[in-house]
């Protein structure tokens, strides 16, 4: 995994107030980290 990737998720992690939030993060820093030039 990306280390961007991989902070993003440290964060959600330790920072989601509820499910629904951390869904929303995940999914950011997945469009975030997508590879597209």
């Amino acid at each position: 995994m990306y280390p961007s990737i991989r902070a993003c998720l440290t964060i959600s992690l330790i920072a989601k107030p509820n499910d629904e939030s951390f869904g929303l993060s995940l999914h950011s820093c997945s469009n975030s980290a997508s590879p597209r030039d």
